[in-house]
């Protein structure tokens, strides 16, 4: 067994420490001759000798399993079983930290609120199982149209939800949205069958005044898809004061 290369140096400095007299908790990896490697939580205790040091008492426990678990346990709680993608919680968290950096930055931000059109009829027909094929290949072209600190997440059903940052202008949000739409209504190659699927979106920015809050943000989102939906679906609406008559509902909800 021997130590990790790049955490050679805090082992050292954790060593030092406790030869200086200073008690040492810390973690650290270890790598066997196969170079699998294992998380190991490490405690050095000085041993005094009339106020000297005089030695060094330490205790490893190999917590590898430990923490695979708690990562497991972490990814549950914020992913979608289904699709990998972060879920509803995970999504409202990102949401509030984007706005709270909007604030101080005053950039651009936008939600997306996705349906796919036609999925219910292709579940039912195809069965659950294609069905289900075709949500992780939807998300995985959804991951495809966006930029790299973007965000899709899974709601839940058909429904999907994608936070968009660091916008110079709306329109910034709008190319990526009609890219999005462009991917999307392509064809689905799934166990021999051609699927066609293509998505409704809804659009929503935070008002300009600040007073905006997470739910009520995804909400107006939500609005814009179902207006895009009714003009005919494939395409993408963008949430208004006149497609937001609900707006006091909204806030009062929010």
């Amino acid at each position: 067994m021997f130590i990790e290369a790049a955490s050679k140096d805090a082992f050292y400095i954790h060593f030092e420490k406790a030869a200086g007299g200073a008690s040492q908790n810390f973690e650290t990896t270890f790598r066997n001759q196969a170079k699998k490697g294992y998380i190991t939580s490490c405690t050095f205790i000085p041993i005094f000798v009339e106020e000297k040091v005089v030695g060094i008492h330490g205790i490893m426990k190999d917590i590898t399993n430990l923490k695979e678990s708690e990562e497991k346990m972490a990814r549950m709680a914020y992913h979608d079983p289904l699709t990998g993608l972060p879920n509803r919680i995970k999504f409202e968290k990102a949401v509030e930290e984007a706005l709270n950096q909007i604030e101080k930055e005053k950039a651009i931000m936008a939600v997306l609120y996705l349906d796919l059109d036609r999925f219910k009829c292709i579940n039912d027909k195809l069965g659950h199982e294609i069905g289900d094929m075709l949500l992780c290949a939807a998300a995985e072209r959804m991951q495809t149209s966006i930029r790299p600190h973007d965000m899709v997440s899974r709601q839940g059903g058909d429904e999907f939800t994608i936070l968009v940052t660091g916008l110079k202008t709306k329109e910034d949000a709008l190319a990526l949205v009609n890219r999005m739409i462009s991917t999307l209504s392509k064809k689905y190659s799934i166990r021999g069958h051609n699927i066609f699927s293509t998505p409704s979106i809804g659009i929503a920015f935070p008002r300009e005044d600040g007073h905006e809050t997470v739910k009520m943000l995804i909400k107006k989102a939500d609005f814009a898809m179902y207006e895009a939906k009714k003009k005919g679906r494939n395409q993408y609406s963008v949430y208004d004061e006149e497609i937001g008559m609900q707006d006091r509902e909204l806030e009062k909800q929010g």
